[in-house]
């Protein structure tokens, strides 16, 4: 069927061309061949909307029939209803806006070729509608200046004899340039034709055109006795060399699936919305209407290595088969590192948590041994004082040891617990030192001891102060826990710098003890027989 619509086109213009001898009416003939080919050029752009899948390509065809449409048109008012020369040839003028903007739109058409859906014609490519438009604007001015059309004043055809002016050979050499060029494109873009005969099958109607052209401008009488409507060859030409170069693979087009279908290997199937099959691939595919359905909303599988997959198109579904064997076998590796890994995991987990405990005893042993060696005099003490409770019989004697040792206990605990602070913090609150002095000072009034503590809470000392502050205490409280009676704790502040005093009612005087240790401040009071010590301190360390 190649070529078909180009035969019967010429089949319908012979015909009617005889019936339009036979007939003496000719404005009926010529308005039942007009509608007749403007019928077919209307028929020939709905086929290529349905042909044509490109977006942008189909548009720039769909433009041209309507510009064929349009010709035919202009051309039946012209001889079926124009009664003036003046309107004769106003329409006669009007026959080269599409032989200005057809092979411009073929030119459009090559570009768009292999272009996305999204693809816009560059900005520099519309600059070729200026040429256009001044070719078509200088013929429709043509009675102003004449250059296209030189008329005398002898009637021939119906119309005035005229010779060709310079304007004529630009317009023809701009359809012809843009038609080879337009060509030349395709054929560069096209990647494969269906066989080598229809290589050059475009050429022969762009061809004839060139030829009946010439023969046109060099023997015009033969021309239009043989073939007087030129309009209707012209488009005739012009819609088989489109049609060539769908034929030939030149421009894409929505057709030829069953060859597509027959060189396939995936299993896939076309069917219409009644999931009955219009096309199968060569690979064999057997479905359920049941399958189908549950494919189009989602995956099916149909055994271990392979998967159904569905979708929705124009006018019914599509169906294919995916093989997912090597997806399986990634991720059947992937499970059996995920299962190594896990393990290897689990492995490092546990040497991680040993040690972990290991990091955490070595440092509870460290902690603990460091206490230990700095509250050891007040282990010792507390044992000895034990033992002798329970060597001793009298209870009054039993209740002041039981007194003593309270004391030391809480030395013991507050101790430890200024020791574990100052490991995490170099600076401690100074409620710290309050709750550790306050705990003591309280244990002392078992043994009948009456104490004060002032000490303001909210500010903050450097952690060895503190500890060092807290030893002070402890050690007049050791020496002086017999014959004590009064103790007053006081912490006070000079500008950055602190000073703890700390007045004992003692008969026993630790200035020889603390001579050669730290910088003590002493003073007796003459009216109790009391003592006074002060322990300087800075706010960043010990003052020593």
């Amino acid at each position: 069927m190649k070529n078909l619509i180009v035969f019967t086109f010429i089949f319908i213009a012979a015909c009617l061309r005889i019936v339009d001898v036979l007939i003496e009416n000719t404005r009926v003939t010529m308005l039942l061949c007009s509608y007749a080919y403007i019928a077919i050029f209307l028929c020939w752009g709905v086929a290529v909307y349905r042909k044509v899948t490109q977006k942008q390509v189909r548009n720039y065809m769909i433009a041209i029939a309507a510009l064929l449409v349009y010709w035919m048109f202009v051309r039946t008012v012209k001889y079926a209803f124009a009664e003036t020369q003046l309107e004769m040839r106003l329409l006669w003028y009007q026959y080269y806006i599409p032989q200005t903007f057809v092979p411009l739109f073929s030119v459009f058409v090559s570009w768009s070729l292999g272009k996305q859906e999204t693809y816009r014609m560059p900005k520099a490519m519309y600059f070729l509608y200026l040429p256009a438009a001044f070719l078509a604007l200088t013929v429709l001015t043509n009675d102003c200046h004449q250059l296209v059309f030189q008329f005398t004043d002898t009637y021939r055809y119906g119309i005035l004899r005229y010779t060709y002016g310079f304007v004529y050979y630009v317009v023809m050499a701009w359809a012809i340039v843009c038609g080879f060029f337009s060509l030349g494109i395709m054929s560069i873009k096209c990647r494969v034709f269906k066989n080598k005969r229809t290589i050059f099958s475009p050429l022969i109607p762009f061809v004839l055109i060139i030829l009946y052209s010439i023969l046109y401008l060099t023997s015009r009488d033969f021309i239009m006795a043989i073939m007087p409507d030129v309009t209707v060859i012209y488009c005739i030409f012009y819609i088989a060399t489109f049609e060539n170069c769908l034929d030939s693979g030149l421009i894409p087009m929505n057709t030829g699936y069953n060859m597509i279908f027959d060189c396939l290997s995936v299993p896939v199937l076309i069917t219409k919305r009644d999931f009955q099959v219009r096309y199968r691939s060569g690979s064999p595919l057997e479905l359920t209407e049941e399958k189908m359905k549950r494919a189009i909303h989602g995956v099916v599988r149909l055994d271990s290595n392979s998967l159904l997959r569905g979708n929705k198109i124009q006018c019914g579904y599509v169906f294919w088969k995916e093989d997912v064997t090597e997806l399986q076998e990634i991720l059947s590796e992937l499970e059996e590192n995920h299962e190594a890994l896990e393990e290897r995991n689990y492995v490092e987990e546990e040497k991680y948590r040993t040690k972990r405990r290991t990091e955490q005893l070595r440092e509870k042993n460290r902690l603990y041994t460091q206490v230990q060696a700095r509250i050891s005099r007040q282990i010792d003490c507390l044992y000895e004082l034990l033992e002798e409770y329970d060597q001793t019989k009298d209870q009054d004697q039993k209740r002041k040891i039981l007194a003593k040792s309270v004391v030391l206990g809480a030395y013991i605990k507050r101790r430890g617990n200024l020791f574990y602070l100052s490991e995490k913090n170099n600076f401690l609150d100074s409620s710290d030192l309050y709750l550790c002095i306050h705990e003591s000072t309280n244990n002392l009034a078992f043994l009948g001891v009456d104490c004060a503590v002032q000490i303001d809470r909210g500010f903050n000392l450097r952690a060895d102060s503190v500890i060092a502050a807290y030893e002070f205490f402890e050690d007049l409280i050791e020496f002086t826990i017999d014959d004590i009676q009064t103790v007053f704790v006081k912490l006070l502040r000079e500008n950055e710098d602190y000073k703890m005093i700390i007045l004992l009612e003692s008969s026993k005087d630790m200035r020889d003890f603390y001579s050669d240790k730290i910088e003590v401040i002493e003073s007796r009071e003459t009216e109790d027989g009391g003592f006074r010590y002060t322990l300087p301190l800075k706010r960043g360390g010990l003052h020593a």
